[in-house]
């Protein structure tokens, strides 16, 4: 007999501090919420997060999991300050901003260790998960993206499965999860690539579909016929328009504009507008496919970002991280209490609405029964 299998799926990029608040916050209006979360799904920042709730004693109350799931993002974007020997670096255009020892420390400190007595390894995470990456070196293996998960883990409590996916993805049960998290977040220039990997976020800021994609490969193993089983919340930053700023919507508003490279890439109204905008579409294109397999068990949580791509990376490169979260903490709280005049979409109701509707009350029963049903009004997030 076929089980709803939920999916929180998380971001890379600067949403992190944002959403992490705002799941706080449901957690605080749903009790249950997250105990409840089968799979994280993670890119970049959101790998982190993810390996991080993933490792979490079961013991551990879930306003104190995500509590201090808060403090170390707040650690490990600290961990990613160049300072001022970076930015040299930066400048030089010949090495990466920093190293990455202090990065990975805070993942592994973080995770902490297994059975083993050893940092925790990707098949000990109490959770499932699925961790994006990107390959640039080939060597044994294929370039391009690669989805990291322990699917094929052994469950305390449940009859072992055969494994019937590929040999390399059960060899990667024993790396560390860590590790792991650390190649989905290595941003090409500013951090090292990590073992022939980079960032996630080159190909998919938004994991829904890699989470999706992978369960549903492997969906024998989780007691899943298809996605008429998956609930999926998915929490990102999508700009409500093209770089967020007034000022530049007023020239995309034109029928006809012509920027070079110093517009795209250091405006100072916008700056990095351009990685901004393909970050933003990125993760809207992920949430209208994930939306047309899922339909209303579908909700895509991705408000205008507190801070922009590039405006958090000002803030890093001179000491000024603190403003990122304090962003970050007023973005929540007017979310949570519905703030007039700040168009939230969806807004905190509707957010809550949808979990004790679909997250809470989904049953593998009823959900086909809700497939076929005709869509409501309801927003699920993936409006242009």
């Amino acid at each position: 007999m076929s089980r709803t299998y939920r999916i929180l799926s998380l971001d890379g990029g600067p949403a992190a501090p944002s959403y992490l608040r705002m799941l706080r916050h449901i957690e605080r209006a749903r009790p249950g919420f997250l105990d409840s979360v089968d799979m994280f799904a993670g890119t970049s920042d959101g790998a982190w997060a993810a390996v991080f709730l993933a490792s979490r004693p079961k013991d551990m109350p879930a306003l104190a999991a995500l509590d201090a799931v808060i403090a170390f993002n707040e650690r490990v974007v600290g961990a990613i300050r160049p300072g001022l020997v970076g930015v040299a670096r930066l400048v030089s255009g010949m090495r990466s901003a920093i190293e990455n020892d202090r990065v990975l420390a805070e993942l592994t400190q973080a995770c902490g260790v297994g059975p083993s007595g050893e940092p925790i390894k990707l098949g000990e995470l109490n959770r499932d998960v699925a961790l994006v990456t990107f390959r640039v070196r080939t060597g044994a293996n294929k370039p391009g993206a690669h989805i990291y998960h322990n699917l094929g883990r052994e469950r305390p409590g449940h009859k072992p499965q055969a494994w019937m996916g590929d040999t390399e993805d059960l060899r990667n049960l024993d790396f560390g999860a860590a590790e792991i998290a650390l190649r989905s977040g290595s941003v090409p220039i500013l951090m090292p690539v990590r073992d022939g990997h980079v960032d996630g976020g080159l190909f998919a800021n938004n994991p829904s579909m890699c989470g999706l994609s992978q369960l549903l490969r492997h969906r024998k193993l989780r007691d899943v016929d298809g996605p008429e089983d998956v609930v999926l919340l998915s929490c990102g930053a999508d700009q409500a328009s093209t770089g967020g700023s007034d000022a530049n919507n007023q020239f995309f508003n034109r029928d006809n504009v012509s920027w070079g490279w110093i517009a795209w890439l250091f405006s100072p109204r916008s700056p990095m507008l351009l990685l901004e905008t393909v970050i933003s579409a990125g993760g809207r294109g992920v949430a209208f496919q994930t939306h047309q397999f899922l339909q209303e068990r579908f909700l895509r949580l991705a408000l205008p970002g507190a801070l922009g791509t590039g405006d958090e990376l000002l803030r890093l490169l001179d000491g000024q991280s603190g403003r990122i979260f304090t962003a970050a903490d007023r973005q929540a709280d007017q979310w949570a209490a519905g703030r007039e005049g700040i168009a939230f979409r969806p807004d905190f109701h509707a957010t809550t609405t949808w979990i004790k509707d679909h997250w809470e009350d989904a049953a593998p029963t009823t959900t086909r029964a809700r497939a076929n049903r005709p869509q409501t009004s309801q927003s699920t997030g993936t409006e242009n």
